[in-house]
């Protein structure tokens, strides 16, 4: 089953379609969006004119893009990381990062819309964080949700083969498995064991897809720009997780990720108040805020000659 989230504006409705019937998963998905597209005109053309722009007046084509936007939304969530950047971090400020690391990434098992996939690390700082982030992961407790555990288990045994078949890629690519990376059989099938993988490449599935699930892939980094462009290297935006003290890195670096939404030393950003939404394939428009209110308005012009 793949999750299809779909953007109203923001993130409102979500689907489940069998993930080995597009056809299925397109009219299903579809459907629902032409249903809720009718009650808001601004939005309802905006979505069609980006699919009429990349599809040209060629009506399959229309359909075509409509079918791998359909297969391609559930990813939007794909490009979230955690730049934990600054040659000052101080043993507190590691531990502070670490933290709210873990709560980006292990919140509900992993399986959570804003749950960071990929986690670049300044490289000055890597092998302490590669010490420090497993050994905090290994103090989580696993358990069923009744025994107020840390993690439960995940939704279903497609959801444990992902994690493990990115796992298993990662590690024939050369990553190294610092900890987990099994199922914890004595609790059950769809128990996976919070996993932290190392030296991850870019090449690797799990920074490039969605896990949705327990595995952080840890890779290091050398300059700004290096990893602004290998974070942004993704069709999808939706949020990014940065750790600094350097306020004119942290400028830098949320101005610089194509990214709907930055948390700068915390992993908590939702709430009414704010705009939520993401960038490029993660969504139009924004929920929350006064800019959740944009696509059921109508901007009216008056202009009148008193004379």
């Amino acid at each position: 089953m793949i999750p299809i989230a779909i953007f109203t504006d923001g993130y409102s409705e979500r689907l489940e379609p069998d993930e080995d019937d597009e056809d299925a998963a397109a009219q299903e998905s579809n459907k629902v969006l032409d249903e809720f597209l009718e009650g808001v005109p601004k939005l309802k053309k905006a979505v069609r004119d980006i699919e009429k722009a990349e599809a040209g007046a060629d009506e399959a084509k229309t359909d075509a893009v409509r079918k791998r936007r359909v297969a391609t939304l559930d990813k939007k969530r794909t490009a979230l990381l955690d730049v934990v950047q600054s040659l000052s971090l101080n043993p507190k400020q590691i531990d502070s990062a670490v933290e709210e690391t873990i709560k980006a990434k292990f919140a509900t098992s992993g399986q959570d819309c804003l749950g960071a996939n990929r986690f670049y690390i300044h490289r000055p700082i890597y092998d302490e964080f590669c010490a420090r982030f497993p050994a905090a992961v290994e103090g989580l407790r696993l358990a069923p949700g009744i025994e107020d555990a840390d993690l439960g288990p995940l939704i279903h045994d497609r959801q444990v083969a992902k994690q493990q078949a990115h796992v298993d890629d990662a590690l024939a690519r050369g990553a190294r498995l610092l900890t987990g990376g099994a199922v914890a059989s004595e609790l059950g099938p769809l128990f996976y064991k919070p996993t932290v993988l190392a030296d991850v490449p870019d090449e690797a599935a799990i920074m490039r897809e969605e896990t949705f699930g327990p595995v952080a892939a840890l890779t290091p980094f050398d300059t700004e720009d290096e990893v602004i462009a290998r974070a942004n290297a993704s069709e999808y935006g939706l949020i990014a997780y940065l750790h600094s003290q350097d306020p004119r890195r942290i400028y830098r670096l949320s101005r610089a990720l194509q990214y709907g939404m930055v948390a700068v030393n915390r992993s908590k950003v939702t709430g009414a108040p704010i705009p939520f939404g993401g960038m490029k394939q993660s969504g139009l428009g924004r929920e929350g805020a006064r800019q959740g209110l944009e696509a059921f308005t109508e901007i009216k012009y008056v202009c009148r000659d008193w004379a």
